[in-house]
Protein backbone atom coordinates (compact mmCIF):
# COMPACT_ATOMS: atom_id res chain seq x y z
CA UNK A 1 0.00 0.00 0.00
CA UNK A 2 2.39 2.20 0.95
CA UNK A 3 4.87 3.49 -1.87
CA UNK A 4 6.83 6.79 -3.19
CA UNK A 5 5.50 7.17 -6.43
CA UNK A 6 4.17 10.99 -7.27
CA UNK A 7 3.69 12.51 -10.72
CA UNK A 8 3.04 15.93 -11.91
CA UNK A 9 1.25 16.38 -15.77
CA UNK A 10 1.15 20.33 -16.44
CA UNK A 11 -0.81 21.92 -19.14
CA UNK A 12 -0.37 25.61 -19.88
CA UNK A 13 -0.57 27.60 -16.47
CA UNK A 14 -2.07 24.32 -14.40
CA UNK A 15 -0.37 21.55 -12.77
CA UNK A 16 -1.82 18.18 -10.89
CA UNK A 17 -0.05 16.28 -8.74
CA UNK A 18 -1.08 13.09 -7.96
CA UNK A 19 -0.25 9.66 -6.36
CA UNK A 20 0.63 6.35 -7.93
CA UNK A 21 0.30 2.51 -6.48
CA UNK A 22 2.17 -0.83 -6.94
CA UNK A 23 0.05 -3.68 -8.62
CA UNK A 24 1.94 -6.62 -7.92
CA UNK A 25 4.47 -8.36 -10.04
CA UNK A 26 6.85 -5.40 -9.96
CA UNK A 27 4.31 -2.94 -11.82
CA UNK A 28 4.21 0.51 -10.31
CA UNK A 29 1.15 2.70 -11.95
CA UNK A 30 0.42 6.44 -12.24
CA UNK A 31 -2.89 7.36 -13.36
CA UNK A 32 -3.85 10.73 -14.74
CA UNK A 33 -7.88 11.92 -15.66
CA UNK A 34 -6.65 15.26 -18.05
CA UNK A 35 -9.41 17.89 -17.11
CA UNK A 36 -9.17 20.06 -20.59
CA UNK A 37 -7.39 19.04 -24.15
CA UNK A 38 -3.91 20.19 -25.01
CA UNK A 39 -0.11 19.02 -24.75
CA UNK A 40 0.55 17.36 -21.47
CA UNK A 41 4.35 17.27 -20.03
CA UNK A 42 4.37 14.63 -17.33
CA UNK A 43 6.99 13.76 -14.47
CA UNK A 44 7.18 10.98 -12.33
CA UNK A 45 9.53 10.15 -9.51
CA UNK A 46 10.10 8.09 -6.66
CA UNK A 47 10.18 4.23 -7.05
CA UNK A 48 9.58 5.09 -10.50
CA UNK A 49 11.52 8.12 -12.38
CA UNK A 50 9.98 8.83 -16.22
CA UNK A 51 8.95 12.28 -18.21
CA UNK A 52 7.37 12.58 -21.46
CA UNK A 53 4.62 14.69 -22.84
CA UNK A 54 1.31 13.45 -24.18
CA UNK A 55 -1.88 15.36 -26.30
CA UNK A 56 -4.87 14.94 -25.13
CA UNK A 57 -7.99 15.41 -27.68
CA UNK A 58 -11.31 15.69 -27.66
CA UNK A 59 -13.39 12.71 -28.08
CA UNK A 60 -16.97 13.73 -29.17
CA UNK A 61 -18.29 10.14 -27.98
CA UNK A 62 -17.20 11.05 -24.31
CA UNK A 63 -18.61 13.11 -21.75
CA UNK A 64 -16.45 13.41 -19.05
CA UNK A 65 -17.04 13.41 -15.29
CA UNK A 66 -20.51 14.33 -13.94
CA UNK A 67 -20.40 17.20 -11.99
CA UNK A 68 -22.98 19.32 -9.65
CA UNK A 69 -24.50 22.57 -11.41
CA UNK A 70 -26.76 24.11 -8.69
CA UNK A 71 -29.49 21.12 -8.00
CA UNK A 72 -29.05 19.12 -10.82
CA UNK A 73 -26.45 17.19 -12.88
CA UNK A 74 -24.25 17.71 -15.88
CA UNK A 75 -21.33 16.23 -17.34
CA UNK A 76 -17.79 18.20 -17.95
CA UNK A 77 -18.87 18.93 -21.25
CA UNK A 78 -21.92 20.96 -20.68
CA UNK A 79 -24.35 17.83 -22.01
CA UNK A 80 -27.20 16.83 -19.24
CA UNK A 81 -26.76 14.47 -17.12
CA UNK A 82 -30.31 12.96 -15.03
CA UNK A 83 -29.11 9.96 -12.86
CA UNK A 84 -31.90 6.92 -12.98
CA UNK A 85 -30.52 4.71 -10.42
CA UNK A 86 -30.49 1.14 -9.99
CA UNK A 87 -29.05 -0.81 -6.77
CA UNK A 88 -26.85 -3.83 -6.69
CA UNK A 89 -25.18 -3.59 -3.44
CA UNK A 90 -22.82 -6.73 -3.64
CA UNK A 91 -22.44 -6.92 -8.15
CA UNK A 92 -18.92 -7.13 -7.13
CA UNK A 93 -18.54 -10.19 -5.16
CA UNK A 94 -20.58 -12.71 -7.73
CA UNK A 95 -19.36 -14.91 -10.00
CA UNK A 96 -17.95 -13.82 -13.87
CA UNK A 97 -21.37 -15.83 -14.73
CA UNK A 98 -23.64 -13.82 -13.46
CA UNK A 99 -21.55 -10.53 -13.73
CA UNK A 100 -22.00 -11.30 -17.27
CA UNK A 101 -25.82 -12.06 -16.94
CA UNK A 102 -26.04 -8.58 -15.07
CA UNK A 103 -24.40 -6.91 -17.36
CA UNK A 104 -26.65 -8.24 -20.62
CA UNK A 105 -29.77 -6.99 -18.67
CA UNK A 106 -28.42 -3.55 -17.70
CA UNK A 107 -27.84 -2.96 -21.40
CA UNK A 108 -31.22 -2.68 -22.45
CA UNK A 109 -32.28 -1.25 -18.94
CA UNK A 110 -33.17 2.07 -18.37
CA UNK A 111 -30.52 2.70 -15.69
CA UNK A 112 -27.13 5.34 -15.91
CA UNK A 113 -26.03 4.73 -12.43
CA UNK A 114 -25.63 1.75 -10.06
CA UNK A 115 -24.82 1.69 -6.56
CA UNK A 116 -22.56 -1.26 -5.47
CA UNK A 117 -19.86 -1.51 -2.56
CA UNK A 118 -16.55 -1.82 -2.55
CA UNK A 119 -16.47 -4.87 0.53
CA UNK A 120 -18.80 -8.13 0.50
CA UNK A 121 -22.06 -7.68 1.87
CA UNK A 122 -23.83 -10.25 4.60
CA UNK A 123 -27.43 -9.73 4.83
CA UNK A 124 -30.83 -11.55 3.97
CA UNK A 125 -30.50 -13.21 0.72
CA UNK A 126 -26.98 -12.50 0.79
CA UNK A 127 -24.40 -15.47 2.02
CA UNK A 128 -22.40 -16.56 -0.17
CA UNK A 129 -18.56 -16.05 -0.04
CA UNK A 130 -16.83 -13.89 -2.80
CA UNK A 131 -13.71 -14.92 -4.59
CA UNK A 132 -11.89 -12.26 -3.27
CA UNK A 133 -11.38 -9.99 -0.98
CA UNK A 134 -9.88 -6.60 -1.08
CA UNK A 135 -6.82 -7.36 1.24
CA UNK A 136 -5.04 -10.63 1.86
CA UNK A 137 -4.57 -12.07 5.14
CA UNK A 138 -1.63 -11.80 7.51
CA UNK A 139 0.47 -14.76 9.04
CA UNK A 140 -2.49 -14.12 12.06
CA UNK A 141 -5.15 -14.70 10.03
CA UNK A 142 -5.95 -11.23 9.90
CA UNK A 143 -6.94 -8.91 7.22
CA UNK A 144 -3.79 -6.76 6.35
CA UNK A 145 -4.51 -3.63 4.50
CA UNK A 146 -0.87 -3.04 3.84
CA UNK A 147 -0.85 -5.89 1.47
CA UNK A 148 -3.68 -5.21 -1.46
CA UNK A 149 -5.40 -8.34 -2.80
CA UNK A 150 -4.81 -7.34 -6.38
CA UNK A 151 -6.99 -9.84 -8.32
CA UNK A 152 -9.89 -7.94 -6.21
CA UNK A 153 -8.83 -4.49 -7.51
CA UNK A 154 -7.71 -5.53 -10.72
CA UNK A 155 -11.43 -7.03 -11.00
CA UNK A 156 -13.74 -4.44 -9.52
CA UNK A 157 -11.81 -1.51 -12.19
CA UNK A 158 -12.79 -3.81 -14.64
CA UNK A 159 -16.29 -4.26 -13.43
CA UNK A 160 -16.63 -0.41 -13.10
CA UNK A 161 -14.97 0.25 -16.82
CA UNK A 162 -17.48 -2.35 -17.72
CA UNK A 163 -20.32 -0.60 -16.63
CA UNK A 164 -18.94 3.36 -17.87
CA UNK A 165 -18.20 1.64 -21.76
CA UNK A 166 -22.11 1.26 -21.15
CA UNK A 167 -22.98 4.17 -19.93
CA UNK A 168 -23.47 3.62 -16.31
CA UNK A 169 -21.78 5.69 -13.67
CA UNK A 170 -20.57 3.99 -10.50
CA UNK A 171 -21.53 5.20 -7.60
CA UNK A 172 -18.75 3.41 -5.53
CA UNK A 173 -20.36 2.61 -1.85
CA UNK A 174 -16.49 2.81 0.27
CA UNK A 175 -18.48 1.66 3.92
CA UNK A 176 -20.79 -0.51 5.52
CA UNK A 177 -22.07 -2.66 8.06
CA UNK A 178 -23.42 -5.45 6.66
CA UNK A 179 -20.35 -7.78 7.49
CA UNK A 180 -19.12 -11.24 9.52
CA UNK A 181 -15.94 -10.70 7.89
CA UNK A 182 -14.83 -7.47 9.95
CA UNK A 183 -14.46 -4.72 7.56
CA UNK A 184 -16.67 -2.71 9.34
CA UNK A 185 -14.67 -3.12 12.71
CA UNK A 186 -10.74 -1.40 11.01
CA UNK A 187 -9.40 0.82 12.83
CA UNK A 188 -9.26 4.94 11.85
CA UNK A 189 -5.27 4.63 10.55
CA UNK A 190 -6.43 1.06 8.84
CA UNK A 191 -9.52 2.68 7.29
CA UNK A 192 -7.31 5.25 5.87
CA UNK A 193 -4.56 3.22 4.72
CA UNK A 194 -7.14 1.32 2.49
CA UNK A 195 -8.98 4.71 1.19
CA UNK A 196 -5.60 6.29 0.06
CA UNK A 197 -4.85 3.14 -2.09
CA UNK A 198 -8.72 2.95 -3.47
CA UNK A 199 -8.11 6.64 -4.65
CA UNK A 200 -4.80 6.49 -6.21
CA UNK A 201 -6.59 3.71 -8.03
CA UNK A 202 -9.67 4.78 -8.70
CA UNK A 203 -10.00 8.61 -8.78
CA UNK A 204 -8.90 8.90 -12.56
CA UNK A 205 -11.93 6.81 -13.89
CA UNK A 206 -14.08 9.58 -14.65
CA UNK A 207 -17.23 7.49 -14.62
CA UNK A 208 -17.15 7.23 -10.60
CA UNK A 209 -18.58 8.44 -7.49
CA UNK A 210 -17.66 8.85 -4.13
CA UNK A 211 -20.57 7.26 -1.60
CA UNK A 212 -19.20 7.36 1.71
CA UNK A 213 -21.05 4.61 3.18
CA UNK A 214 -24.36 2.77 2.86
CA UNK A 215 -26.20 3.60 5.95
CA UNK A 216 -23.32 5.46 7.87
CA UNK A 217 -25.69 5.81 10.76
CA UNK A 218 -25.67 2.16 11.41
CA UNK A 219 -22.17 1.90 11.59
CA UNK A 220 -21.88 2.55 15.54
CA UNK A 221 -18.14 2.08 15.95
CA UNK A 222 -17.60 5.54 14.39
CA UNK A 223 -17.99 9.03 15.52
CA UNK A 224 -19.07 12.17 13.23
CA UNK A 225 -15.62 13.27 13.17
CA UNK A 226 -14.72 9.90 11.69
CA UNK A 227 -16.75 10.46 8.93
CA UNK A 228 -15.47 14.29 8.30
CA UNK A 229 -12.27 12.82 8.08
CA UNK A 230 -12.98 10.66 5.50
CA UNK A 231 -14.52 13.50 3.86
CA UNK A 232 -10.76 15.17 4.40
CA UNK A 233 -8.93 11.98 2.74
CA UNK A 234 -11.11 11.72 -0.03
CA UNK A 235 -10.82 15.32 -0.81
CA UNK A 236 -6.93 15.49 -0.41
CA UNK A 237 -6.45 12.16 -2.67
CA UNK A 238 -8.98 13.05 -5.57
CA UNK A 239 -7.22 15.70 -7.15
CA UNK A 240 -10.52 15.72 -9.62
CA UNK A 241 -13.73 16.42 -7.23
CA UNK A 242 -15.79 13.49 -8.31
CA UNK A 243 -19.32 14.00 -6.64
CA UNK A 244 -19.39 12.67 -2.72
CA UNK A 245 -22.08 12.15 -0.61
CA UNK A 246 -22.99 9.84 2.50
CA UNK A 247 -25.88 7.83 2.66
CA UNK A 248 -28.14 7.67 5.69
CA UNK A 249 -30.63 5.21 7.30
CA UNK A 250 -32.35 6.78 9.74
CA UNK A 251 -30.77 10.26 10.15
CA UNK A 252 -29.83 12.46 7.44
CA UNK A 253 -25.96 13.55 7.02
CA UNK A 254 -25.15 17.25 6.89
CA UNK A 255 -25.63 18.08 3.82
CA UNK A 256 -24.84 21.44 3.80
CA UNK A 257 -20.65 20.62 4.29
CA UNK A 258 -18.80 22.07 1.67
CA UNK A 259 -17.19 18.59 0.73
CA UNK A 260 -20.25 17.22 -0.04
CA UNK A 261 -21.82 17.89 -3.30
CA UNK A 262 -25.14 16.45 -3.22
CA UNK A 263 -27.61 14.35 -0.82
CA UNK A 264 -28.09 11.35 -0.96
CA UNK A 265 -30.96 9.81 0.71
CA UNK A 266 -32.87 7.69 2.42
CA UNK A 267 -36.75 7.65 3.04
CA UNK A 268 -40.31 7.95 1.35
CA UNK A 269 -40.89 11.21 2.23
CA UNK A 270 -40.85 12.40 -1.84
CA UNK A 271 -42.52 15.34 -0.61
CA UNK A 272 -39.55 17.00 0.54
CA UNK A 273 -37.71 17.40 -2.30
CA UNK A 274 -37.66 21.06 -2.76
CA UNK A 275 -37.28 21.56 0.70
CA UNK A 276 -34.41 19.86 0.79
CA UNK A 277 -32.91 21.64 -2.53
CA UNK A 278 -34.11 25.01 -0.97
CA UNK A 279 -31.90 24.48 2.08
CA UNK A 280 -28.97 22.50 0.78
CA UNK A 281 -28.78 23.97 -2.81
CA UNK A 282 -27.52 20.32 -3.93
CA UNK A 283 -29.13 18.17 -6.21
CA UNK A 284 -31.18 15.56 -3.90
CA UNK A 285 -30.74 12.16 -4.66
CA UNK A 286 -33.39 9.23 -3.34
CA UNK A 287 -31.13 6.76 -2.97
CA UNK A 288 -33.34 4.35 -1.13
CA UNK A 289 -37.13 4.83 -1.23
CA UNK A 290 -38.01 1.05 -1.29
CA UNK A 291 -37.93 -1.57 -3.58
CA UNK A 292 -40.56 -3.38 -5.71
CA UNK A 293 -40.68 -6.94 -4.85
CA UNK A 294 -42.22 -9.49 -2.37
CA UNK A 295 -40.24 -9.76 0.14
CA UNK A 296 -41.04 -10.04 3.95
CA UNK A 297 -39.45 -6.63 4.88
CA UNK A 298 -41.87 -3.14 4.45
CA UNK A 299 -38.88 -1.36 2.60
CA UNK A 300 -38.26 -4.77 -0.13
CA UNK A 301 -42.29 -5.85 -1.28
CA UNK A 302 -43.76 -1.65 -2.53
CA UNK A 303 -45.65 -2.74 -6.17
CA UNK A 304 -43.76 -1.53 -9.38
CA UNK A 305 -46.99 1.09 -9.82
CA UNK A 306 -45.90 2.32 -6.41
CA UNK A 307 -41.51 2.99 -6.94
CA UNK A 308 -42.89 4.70 -10.59
CA UNK A 309 -45.16 6.86 -8.65
CA UNK A 310 -42.31 8.03 -6.65
CA UNK A 311 -40.05 8.40 -9.09
CA UNK A 312 -42.69 10.66 -10.80
CA UNK A 313 -43.10 12.72 -7.56
CA UNK A 314 -39.23 13.34 -6.85
CA UNK A 315 -38.37 13.31 -10.45
CA UNK A 316 -41.14 16.44 -11.48
CA UNK A 317 -39.82 19.20 -9.16
CA UNK A 318 -36.07 18.10 -9.77
CA UNK A 319 -34.81 15.86 -7.75
CA UNK A 320 -33.86 11.99 -8.44
CA UNK A 321 -34.61 8.28 -7.23
CA UNK A 322 -32.32 4.82 -7.78
CA UNK A 323 -34.45 1.98 -8.32
CA UNK A 324 -34.26 -1.31 -6.88
CA UNK A 325 -36.01 -4.94 -6.89
CA UNK A 326 -36.51 -7.87 -4.50
CA UNK A 327 -38.54 -10.48 -5.77
CA UNK A 328 -37.60 -13.92 -3.54
CA UNK A 329 -35.83 -16.45 -5.56
CA UNK A 330 -35.06 -19.77 -4.21
CA UNK A 331 -31.37 -19.37 -5.27
CA UNK A 332 -31.31 -16.21 -3.36
CA UNK A 333 -30.24 -13.79 -6.29
CA UNK A 334 -32.24 -10.95 -5.86
CA UNK A 335 -31.24 -8.09 -8.36
CA UNK A 336 -30.71 -4.99 -5.30
CA UNK A 337 -27.69 -7.33 -4.15
CA UNK A 338 -26.66 -9.40 -7.25
CA UNK A 339 -27.79 -8.70 -10.41
CA UNK A 340 -28.98 -11.41 -12.51
CA UNK A 341 -31.98 -10.67 -14.70
CA UNK A 342 -34.52 -8.05 -13.99
CA UNK A 343 -38.47 -9.49 -13.01
CA UNK A 344 -40.37 -6.22 -12.19
CA UNK A 345 -43.01 -4.12 -13.95
CA UNK A 346 -41.06 -0.80 -12.69
CA UNK A 347 -38.01 -0.82 -15.36
CA UNK A 348 -39.77 -0.14 -18.92
CA UNK A 349 -42.05 2.93 -17.05
CA UNK A 350 -39.02 4.05 -15.53
CA UNK A 351 -37.73 4.23 -18.99
CA UNK A 352 -40.86 6.18 -20.02
CA UNK A 353 -39.97 8.96 -17.71
CA UNK A 354 -36.27 8.83 -18.85
CA UNK A 355 -37.07 9.88 -22.03
CA UNK A 356 -39.73 12.67 -21.34
CA UNK A 357 -36.96 13.90 -18.62
CA UNK A 358 -34.29 13.55 -20.92
CA UNK A 359 -36.13 15.34 -24.03
CA UNK A 360 -37.05 18.72 -21.87
CA UNK A 361 -35.09 21.75 -22.73
CA UNK A 362 -33.85 21.87 -19.40
CA UNK A 363 -33.81 20.97 -15.39
CA UNK A 364 -36.96 20.68 -13.71
CA UNK A 365 -37.49 22.74 -10.42
CA UNK A 366 -40.42 22.92 -7.86
CA UNK A 367 -42.98 24.79 -8.90
CA UNK A 368 -46.21 26.19 -7.14
CA UNK A 369 -48.94 28.28 -7.93
CA UNK A 370 -51.68 30.66 -5.37
CA UNK A 371 -53.98 28.38 -3.80
CA UNK A 372 -57.51 28.71 -5.46
CA UNK A 373 -61.18 27.62 -4.98
CA UNK A 374 -63.54 25.72 -7.52
CA UNK A 375 -66.29 27.91 -8.62
CA UNK A 376 -68.50 25.19 -8.48
CA UNK A 377 -68.03 24.22 -4.98
CA UNK A 378 -71.40 24.29 -3.57
CA UNK A 379 -69.13 25.41 -0.01
CA UNK A 380 -66.27 27.49 -1.53
CA UNK A 381 -64.23 28.42 1.58
CA UNK A 382 -62.47 31.80 1.71
CA UNK A 383 -59.30 31.16 0.10
CA UNK A 384 -57.65 33.92 2.89
CA UNK A 385 -59.03 31.87 5.60
CA UNK A 386 -57.74 28.80 4.38
CA UNK A 387 -54.49 29.80 3.57
CA UNK A 388 -54.46 31.30 7.01
CA UNK A 389 -55.37 28.12 8.70
CA UNK A 390 -52.15 26.27 6.63
CA UNK A 391 -50.28 28.53 8.17
CA UNK A 392 -51.37 28.15 11.81
CA UNK A 393 -51.02 24.45 11.54
CA UNK A 394 -48.05 23.37 14.24
CA UNK A 395 -45.08 21.82 12.46
CA UNK A 396 -46.49 18.16 13.31
CA UNK A 397 -49.98 18.72 11.27
CA UNK A 398 -48.42 20.84 8.80
CA UNK A 399 -46.54 17.17 7.62
CA UNK A 400 -49.32 15.44 8.17
CA UNK A 401 -50.95 17.47 5.24
CA UNK A 402 -48.00 17.46 3.11
CA UNK A 403 -47.80 13.44 3.18
CA UNK A 404 -51.38 13.30 2.13
CA UNK A 405 -52.28 16.07 -0.24
CA UNK A 406 -48.82 17.32 -1.45
CA UNK A 407 -48.77 18.47 -4.90
CA UNK A 408 -46.29 17.43 -6.89
CA UNK A 409 -45.23 20.31 -9.17
CA UNK A 410 -42.52 21.23 -11.06
CA UNK A 411 -41.44 23.62 -14.02
CA UNK A 412 -38.57 23.95 -16.66
CA UNK A 413 -38.32 27.54 -17.62
CA UNK A 414 -41.48 28.96 -18.61
CA UNK A 415 -42.45 26.77 -21.55
CA UNK A 416 -43.02 23.20 -19.62
CA UNK A 417 -45.37 22.93 -15.77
Amino acid sequence: MDIDLTGIFSTGDNSWKVKGFYDGEGKYKIRFLPQMPGMYTWRITGAVEASGEEMCEKNAGRHGMVKASGTSFIYQDGSAYHPFGTTIYALAHQTEGLIRQTMDTLKKAPFNKVRHCVFPKDYAYNHNEPTYYPFEKDSDGKWDVHHPCFAYWNHLEKLIMQLGEIGIESDLILFHSYDRWGFSKMSMDENRTYLEYLLRRLSAIPCIWWSIANEYDLLFNRKMEDWYEFEKIICENDVYGHLLSNHNCTKLYDFSRPAITHCSIQTIAMHRAGMWQQEFKKPVVYDECCYEGDIQYEWGNISGFELVNRFWQACTEGAYVSHGETFYSEDEILWWAKGGVLKGESPSRIGFLKEIIYGLPGHLEPWKEDASVDAEDDNPIDVNEFVHLLETLPEVERENGEWKAHAFCGHCGNRFI
